[in-house]
């Protein structure tokens, strides 16, 4: 079509026409997909092959292709990178391709543990699966407040030295919420069947449950405190606990609770920190810290996890594997 004709088209409400070639890329796939459509229902019998079907495409178009794809499709194939995309497929139909640092392409399936049910899986894929399939390493976390603040303290950390820490993001590492410690081993099982690096993090352990997590984990961080939220009000600074009580409207029953809040800070900061898990209240506190009130076991689990991320590591592991191969 670009080589012989230059259509003109409407792609929108107004009654503007504009070239073929000029469109966005988004209404171009469309476009080419249509046309495709148009072979398909001709000839009946086709096999699709499409690579990222959500390229510039919003999530409700996504699954729109999905559909109709498979609708006129004997057979269709996909690679993608979108959880709107991959929810749209059973366990079954679903396979994971990973590099290995030799240039082999390797495949693998996804086998859920006893513990995890296909219903929650589904119901969870978005926020706490579909990340750990599309990414190499992978940080289990115990519970939510370790979820999301291990990510923004990392950020956190980067921004005021990059040269000693890095963020999850940079580091390739995805962090998921194992929902409790009982957790931790089944969901580490799963992502190590599918060839990914992981690590956990996690409170204090009975000595039996930290041996069960360190033979299936490739480093687990534990710390000694009783919840994470005690890590943080035993380990950071008065100056910055005040300051974010400065900046944040408590809940009307911290307010009665608490009628000398200026006195009692800490009492206040610590029934707030446990009292909003759902809200992130641990990953803000520590955002607005500097490096000296982050606790220290926080800073030493970002060097270390920056170290095992790194080139450099993962070289030295890959060479030394093949020396005890051969």
């Amino acid at each position: 079509m670009r080589q012989i004709i230059t259509p003109f088209i409407n792609s929108g409400l107004s009654e503007h026409i504009a070239p073929f070639y000029l469109q966005g890329r988004g209404t171009l796939n469309l476009l080419v997909l249509a046309m495709l459509s148009q072979i398909a229902e001709v000839k009946k019998n086709v096999i699709f092959a499409m690579e990222e079907p959500e390229t510039a495409i919003p999530p409700y178009a996504q699954k729109r292709i999905i559909h109709e794809v498979r609708n006129i499709a004997s057979q269709s194939l996909f690679t993608s990178h979108s959880p709107y995309v991959l929810e749209e497929f059973n366990i079954n139909e679903m396979t994971v391709l990973s590099r290995e640092s030799d240039g082999l392409m390797k495949q693998s399936t996804v086998n859920l543990p006893d513990s995890i049910k296909p219903k929650r899986y589904r119901r969870e894929f978005r926020t706490r699966f579909c990340e750990g399939l599309l990414s190499s390493r992978i940080l289990i976390a115990e519970g939510a407040t370790e979820a999301t603040a291990m990510p923004a303290v990392a950020l956190r950390l980067a921004e005021l030295d990059s040269e000693t820490y890095s963020s999850m993001e940079a580091l390739g590492l995805c962090t998921i919420d194992a929902g409790g410690e009982s957790n931790i081993v089944d969901i580490v099982k799963m992502y190590q069947g599918l060839g990914k690096r992981v690590f956990a993090i996690c409170d204090k352990q009975d000595i039996e449950k930290e041996e069960e997590i360190k033979t299936h984990v490739e480093k687990l961080f534990m710390h000694e405190e009783n919840g994470f939220e005690n890590l943080i009000m035993n380990n950071t600074s008065k100056e910055a606990m005040k300051r974010y009580l400065g900046w944040i409207d408590l809940p009307n029953e911290l307010k009665v609770k608490y009628p000398d809040q200026d006195e009692e800070f800490e009492k206040v900061l610590r029934d707030y920190l446990k009292s909003s898990k759902g809200i992130g209240a641990v990953a803000d506190f520590l955002s607005q810290c500097v490096e000296d009130e982050i606790p220290e076991w926080i800073k030493s689990t970002c060097k270390d996890l920056k170290h095992l991320c790194s080139f450099e590591y993962e070289r030295h592991n890959n060479d030394s594997e093949k020396i005890v191969d051969e």
